[in-house]
C-alpha cells in the first residue's frame, strides 16, 4: 500500500492518516460541534476508533450566611424525597454531557463512536480522558471569543495547546461569507 507524506504525517492516497487509531473528539454545545466531529472523521477515516467527549458545567452557586459560594459537585441534585414531592430522578451533569456527546456523534455519522461525558474543568477532563482511553490525538474546535469572554471563562484551546502531552488538532469554525 502506497503512502504519502502530508503535513509530516503518513497518509493513505485517500488522505486518511495512517497509524493514529484512537481519536478523542472533544465537543461543546456550540453549533460547530458536529462540523468538528465530521472534520475529524474525514481526516482519520472509518478505521480509527472514536471517543466523542463533552464536558458539562460543574459549578452550582449556593448561598450561606448571605454570601454566594461555589459548590463543585459533579452529581449535584436536589433532594426529591421532600414531603409532597414525587420521587423522580433528575439527570446528573455527567448524564447530560454523555447525551450531548452521543447526539454529536450521531449527527456527524461517526460509526461505533464511544460517547464520554463528564463535568469539571474542560481542559483537565479532556487530558485525563485522553490518557485514560489511550488516545493518539485530541481533536477540538476553535471559536472566536471576545477578550472579555476569554478573561472570564478562559480558553480550552489555549490550555490544551500549552499543557497537553498528546497531539492536539484544532479545527477552525467555518466562516460565513459576507
Amino acid at each position: 500500500m502506497r503512502t504519502v507524506s502530508r503535513f509530516g504525517l503518513e497518509c493513505l492516497p485517500s488522505g486518511n492518516v495512517v497509524g493514529m487509531t484512537t481519536v478523542l473528539v472533544a465537543v461543546d454545545d456550540s453549533d460547530t460541534a458536529v462540523d468538528v466531529a465530521k472534520g475529524a472523521h474525514r481526516l482519520f477515516g472509518d478505521d480509527a476508533s472514536y471517543l466523542v467527549m463533552h464536558v458539562g458545567e460543574h459549578a452550582f452557586v449556593g448561598m450561606t450566611w448571605g454570601y454566594p459560594y461555589l459548590i463543585e459537585s459533579p452529581g449535584l441534585m436536589y433532594p426529591t424525597n421532600w414531603p409532597g414531592t414525587q420521587n423522580t430522578v433528575t439527570p446528573s451533569g455527567v448524564d447530560l454531557a454523555e447525551q450531548q456527546a452521543t447526539d454529536v456523534a450521531n449527527a456527524a455519522s461517526i460509526p461505533d463512536a464511544t460517547a464520554v461525558g463528564t463535568v469539571g474543568d474542560p481542559a483537565t477532563a479532556i487530558l485525563l480522558a485522553g490518557h485514560e482511553h489511550h488516545a493518539d490525538v485530541i481533536v477540538i474546535g476553535s471559536h472566536e471569543r471576545s477578550w472579555f469572554t476569554r478573561l472570564v471563562r478562559g480558553s480550552v484551546e489555549h490550555d490544551l495547546i500549552h499543557d497537553a502531552d498528546l497531539p492536539v488538532l484544532i479545527i477552525n469554525e467555518p466562516h460565513t461569507a459576507i
